[in-house]
């Protein structure tokens, strides 16, 4: 019986070697890096078993790309966000407790580490450089990031002001709840030179312009 994974590895070589693809990394691959900001001369140092995933695929589109000449790109993208985010992501969270603190002062919100420092994007920026990165005429890795660093409070701040709240009214830390990425000295932040010299990619949307698309979604 064929390895599923082997299958599908060879599917664009035997039956699209035109076809082009990208593949959708993240900077959990980095891990707990020792520079920041990181790019695509960081080394991967995963950390957990979906960074491991991502790193063996990273692995494969390269290997792909030299043996076979397929035109395989790896992004390596850092958060990215919109209205659409599930409710379990931490931005989520805090744009629906703005609403729901505006309808009920008394609610708060349980967070782990308010400190934690994050490079958020717009997701949908983040499509458009995977559409600038197919279109390339030679394929490689590229890091997709803001580039700028934002704590959770940071977020907080913006998503409460923004319906007219003071946040540090209506947030709890827990240290039980700190993950690990909150126990890294160095930040997972993107430098994306490398993508926006190639492709002339710019973000268009800022930090707050983000945070406060999210809160006027939530429900």
């Amino acid at each position: 019986m064929e390895d599923p994974s082997e299958f599908g590895r060879e599917g664009i070589r035997e039956h699209a070697p035109d076809g082009r693809l990208f593949y959708a990394g993240s900077s959990q691959m980095f891990g707990r890096p020792d520079t920041a900001p990181q790019d695509e001369t960081t080394p991967f140092a995963p950390r957990n078993p979906y960074a491991i995933t991502k790193v063996a695929a990273a692995h494969a589109c390269a290997l792909y790309r030299e043996r076979h000449g397929l035109h395989a790109s790896v992004g390596i993208l850092y958060n990215h966000e919109s209205a659409l985010r599930g409710p379990r992501f931490v931005t989520t969270r805090i744009a629906r407790a703005a609403r729901e603190v505006k309808r009920n002062p008394e609610c708060k919100l349980v967070l782990g580490s308010l400190s934690a420092v994050v490079d958020w994007g717009y997701a949908p920026d983040y499509v458009d450089a995977m559409v600038r990165i197919v279109a390339e005429a030679t394929p490689d890795d590229y890091v997709i990031a803001s580039g700028v660093p934002h704590t959770v409070g940071d977020f907080a701040a913006v998503a409460f002001g923004h319906v007219g709240l003071d946040w540090k009214r209506h947030f709890e830390e827990d240290s039980q709840l700190i993950g690990n990425a909150s126990l890294s000295p160095t930040p997972l932040i993107g430098n994306a030179n490398k993508l926006r010299t190639k492709t002339g990619w710019r973000p268009t949307t800022d930090f707050e312009t983000l945070v406060k698309i999210m809160v006027d979604a939530a429900p």
